[in-house]
């Protein structure tokens, strides 16, 4: 390890220590004398790919990357698909099944948004089009109301912050409750959430007393209770780790054989369906 990286793990370490408001869980009930005194001057924030939702695909197991022969999969799958990797991983997303982390969740966000607490998503997916998919923020917000999830019932307008600078036709804003508050969703694009989130609270009428935000990533945590502490307001922050505990080991013929057929057909079998058509 290098000297400058030991330095950066170093501040990046203290630097999350300095909230002391910032706590690693891996169930939201363990988040619940928190929840319980959110009031209507409180604002709560959950990430969604992984904190409220996760693909079903061996593929999108955080391990599968990261050793053989997974690593090899994608890369010989990204070589041959070539100028066509945008559409390819497009269908992917637009084909894959998803499920709920924890179903409870929501049945969770019901309750604070019937007590008048304002509940929001805040994700890095981007808001323009993608390969088939023509809107990033249309689909996400589809996404969660399949599952029920209703950030749009807390704010229920579309904002776009133009300052920024935008990519892949990106503009980070709010979508229905949801990414780009797309109806209550804040899509922060490949910028910093806590940028984004500040944005969106410097442009509201009244400034909340408290934010709650939920994510399953530790620095994502760090950096928007970086931007909560500039603006002084109080902060409790959930490192969201209940993802972990869902890694299966992945079967890396099936991942090879979905791969195989979306390159043939522009399909992605979920793998149930790949291992029957492998059987017969």
């Amino acid at each position: 390890m290098t000297i400058l990286k030991t330095l950066w793990l170093m501040s990046f370490f203290c630097h999350t220590l300095a909230f002391s408001n910032i706590k690693e869980h891996y169930a939201m009930h363990e988040a619940n004398d928190i929840l319980e005194q959110a009031d209507e001057h409180t604002l709560v924030l959950f990430d969604v790919d992984d904190t409220l939702i996760m693909p079903v695909d061996y593929i999108h197991l955080r391990h599968f990357y990261s050793k053989e022969p997974g690593k090899s999969i994608i890369a010989s799958f990204e070589q041959k698909a070539a100028n066509e990797l945008d559409s390819m991983w497009s269908y992917v997303m637009a084909q894959q099944s998803h499920r709920l982390i924890e179903p409870d969740i929501v049945d969770i966000i019901k309750a604070l948004q019937a007590r008048g607490v304002k509940v929001l998503g805040l994700t890095k997916m981007g808001t323009g089009s993608f390969g088939v998919i023509k809107s990033l923020a249309e689909y996400r917000f589809q996404q969660l109301i399949h599952f029920g999830v209703e950030f749009y019932k807390s704010y229920d307008q579309n904002i776009e912050f133009t300052q920024f600078t935008s990519h892949r036709e990106d503009t980070p804003g709010l979508f229905r409750g949801v990414p780009k508050i797309h109806n209550g969703t804040i899509m922060a694009g490949h910028h910093s959430k806590g940028m984004i989130l500040g944005a969106f609270i410097d442009s509201l009428d009244y400034i909340p007393t408290q934010v709650i935000f939920f994510d399953d990533w530790l620095a994502n945590v760090v950096d928007v209770g970086s931007e909560m502490q500039k603006r002084n307001i109080k902060f409790y922050g959930f490192h969201y780790r209940a993802v972990e505990l869902a890694q299966d080991e992945p079967n890396y013929e099936i991942v090879q054989f979905q791969f195989d057929y979306l390159r043939k057909h522009r399909i992605w079998l979920d793998a149930e369906k790949a291992l029957e058509l492998m059987q017969n």
